[in-house]
């Protein structure tokens, strides 16, 4: 009778056993394997001393260059001490790491299209349209860039360092919850995820467009009902830069189009395809600045609402870097170092979208039966290939090959028109010709409004609003990034393009100095709440997706104010 016991306990032990440690099918999908969930040893249950990841005190790790204390205040905010910005970079990294591991792993997956390889083939369709988009291409262009920069590399590869750091410290009983779960290991930081993440804000902030939506809507309506009803500029608005503000006019425009070419208002015909998926239309920002003669204390405020995607964990981390040159406060990006908003001992800076629109539709038609060659301003030009491979979770890998042509990637094609294809040009695909994280390594550091405007000229996309105010009393807003210069004579990136026409695609950006901007203006504050960068005096042809009445509202309180 004991053996029977023992024999049937050691089957339904086995049994358990391997059914837990296998996927387990739901319907059409499967959970991962609750075993490795479930261990007392390796499992959820190691994951309940929260509490001791908030501990004040020197880090003890490999890499440091000296000693580096983190001290946590009352709101579980880290302030990190360090002698030098190599090392304060490197617990940045460590810290970010150590509460924020499996929030930068997927946002750094879901940008480059490898979720299905830890989610399965639900997701796969997701990741194959990520690399259409171009994302992971375009990650790879900015990398190119980012390694002619010999001083920033350093910095960006000490934080890596530290994100790797705290991996490499892990045991299976210490990771992350969320992996457990779902069945993986984190694997090592590199420089390309940073990449990847900064693409993921790019998407968010300067991917928007209507290309397609308002080509079908001239279809149907004509494009005098079009202009009626979707305006460029609403009369009442108040922009950004205060009305009649002087422009920097100094450069010359190269652009000079042919008195023969016609205005072009897309294609012939509505367009088969579905607009791409954008982030939620009421995603946005304000900021603002009052002078001191505005203010109660005689100093000048500065405020910043950056309201992105709702999620939790947060999008951004709360910190504080100090070292003897350095001593700034704000929230960072995970995965970049540095303080992306934020202030110093010498100036605050803040941050909203521009809104202005960047990326275009293009429709090719084919050369060739083979489609190895497109039609682009009478001549035929040869296409490249991006050849992806997606090592999907529980199935066999999948392979997607992707058109690519000078303006950009084939995200769609259909199959059955031999002039069935679109093309996106997008502003974040290229190489860039600067490192954006200059831009903040020296706002980290900038102590007056001539080292503020400095470091924004090393900013490439998305383009945004900087606002700014110091110690000295200046307060000023200015459209950091690179904005194309469009060709008004053919409504440049409103509508659906043939390529074959060679024409309505922008050739060079303006010159930074050309940018809107505005110091201390007359009105004595200034700001921004994702509204038109100008009013119509402005020299230069500009559209996006602008906000209207926020505007209008934060103008209406802010000139009322005179004791803030």
């Amino acid at each position: 009778m004991k053996w029977i016991k023992f024999l049937l306990a050691l089957v339904l032990t086995g049994g358990l056993t391997f059914l837990l440690n296998r996927p387990l099918p739901v319907g059409e999908r499967s959970l991962p394997a609750l075993g490795p969930l479930l261990s007392p040893f390796t499992g959820f249950w190691q994951n309940g001393a929260f509490a001791s990841d908030m501990e004040d005190g020197s880090l003890e790790i490999p890499g440091l260059l000296s000693e580096v204390t983190v001290a946590y205040d009352d709101r579980l905010v880290p302030h990190i001490y360090a002698d030098n910005l190599q090392d304060v970079y490197f617990a940045q990294g460590y810290v970010e790491a150590k509460h924020r591991l499996w929030q930068m792993d997927m946002v750094a997956r879901s940008t480059g299209g490898r979720l299905s390889e830890v989610l399965g083939p639900s997701i796969l369709e997701r990741d194959q349209l990520q690399r259409r988009k171009g994302l992971r291409w375009a990650a790879e262009n900015m990398l190119k860039e980012w390694e002619t920069h010999t001083y920033e590399m350093e910095m960006l590869e000490a934080y890596i360092d530290g994100i790797n750091a705290y991996i490499s410290s892990l045991s299976p009983a210490d990771y992350p919850l969320e992996y457990k779960i779902l069945g993986f290991a984190p694997e090592p930081w590199t420089v390309m995820k940073s990449a990847l993440v900064s693409k993921s804000m790019a998407l968010t902030l300067c991917a928007r467009e209507d290309d397609i939506q308002s080509t079908n809507t001239i279809d149907l309506l004509g494009l005098e009902q079009y202009d009626y009803l979707f305006p460029h500029y609403n009369q009442k608005q108040r922009p950004i830069i205060p009305q009649d503000s002087p422009w920097n006019t100094g450069y010359v425009d190269s652009l000079v189009l042919p008195a023969d070419i016609p205005a072009s208002y897309g294609l012939q015909g509505s367009l088969p395809f579905e607009p791409l998926e954008y982030p939620d239309e009421n995603i946005g920002s304000n900021n603002w600045a009052v002078s001191g003669a505005r203010t109660a204390s005689g100093a000048p405020i500065l405020c910043n609402d950056p309201h992105l995607n709702l999620t939790l964990p947060s999008i951004w981390h709360e910190a504080h870097l100090h070292t003897p040159d350095c001593n700034v406060y704000g929230v960072s990006l995970l995965g970049i170092p540095a303080i992306i908003i934020g202030f110093n001992q010498d100036i605050a800076w803040g941050i909203t979208n521009s809104g202005h629109d960047v990326s275009d539709w293009y429709q090719i038609e084919w050369a060739d039966a083979e489609k190895t060659m497109y039609k682009f301003a009478g001549e035929n030009r040869p296409v490249e290939y991006l050849v992806d491979t997606f090592y999907v979770k529980g199935q066999a890998p999948v392979v997607q090959t992707t058109p690519l042509t000078h303006l950009g990637p084939v995200v769609y094609q259909d199959e059955s028109e031999q002039s069935g294809a679109m093309v996106l040009r997008w502003i974040a695909h290229p190489q860039p010709d600067d490192f954006d994280l200059k831009t903040f390594i020296q706002l980290n550091r900038a102590k007056n409004y001539e080292e503020y405007r400095a470091a924004l000229s090393h900013f490439n996309n998305p383009a945004q609003n900087f606002v700014f105010a110091s110690r000295e009393g200046d307060i000023a807003i200015s459209v950091g990034g690179r904005l194309p210069n469009r060709k008004e004579a053919v409504r440049e990136g409103e509508f659906v393009e043939l390529a074959d026409n060679g024409e309505g695609m922008w050739e060079e950006f303006l010159p930074f100095a050309e940018n809107p901007y505005v110091k201390n203006p007359a009105q004595g504050w200034v700001g921004s709440a994702n509204q038109h960068s100008t009013d119509t005096t402005y020299p230069h042809y500009y559209h996006g997706h602008f906000d209207d009445y926020r505007g209008r509202i934060l103008d209406r309180l802010l000139s009322q104010m005179d004791s803030v």
